[in-house]
């Protein structure tokens, strides 16, 4: 069975028990797959403890809930977007929720990730350890 990391913003959980176009369009494909069993996903998203009280009955995807960013990773954040600047090495990732699903995704391996909105150049650094044909930006609003 492959496995899909679905990689939301940090704004809200799924299932979606706060709402969100996002969120509620991962809780249906979420739900979906529990009915057919096609693949294993692995959703990243924001904590929250209605969501995961709801998400315990799935089986067929492992839902991550990654905590709110903290004014210590903010602090990193901002040392790491100059070093970049300063290095020109634009690779290193500058958002400490994106930090923290590359690590996951490290130890998961999924075969195929979609970026779920949020901040894609991001993924930049996720296309060059697991592949650019392995990344898949799913937009879900007009970016130019």
């Amino acid at each position: 069975m492959k496995k899909i990391a679905l990689v939301l913003p940090e704004a809200g959980p799924v299932p979606a028990v706060r709402g969100g176009a996002i969120e509620e369009l991962l809780t249906i494909l979420v739900e979906q797959n529990e009915i057919e069993h096609r693949v294993q996903f692995i959703v990243f998203c924001a904590d929250n403890e209605q969501a995961r009280a709801i998400a315990e009955k799935y089986k067929y995807s492992k839902i991550i809930y990654l905590p709110k960013t903290t004014l210590a990773d903010r602090l990193i954040n901002r040392v790491i977007r100059y070093s970049n600047r300063i290095i020109k090495n634009k690779t290193w990732i500058d958002i400490a929720y994106y930090r923290r699903v590359f690590r996951y995704l490290k130890e998961y391996r999924p075969d195929a990730i979609v970026a779920e909105g949020g901040l894609y150049h991001e993924f930049k650094r996720f296309a060059q350890e697991f592949g650019k044909e392995n990344v898949y930006l799913h937009i879900h609003h007009h970016l130019l």
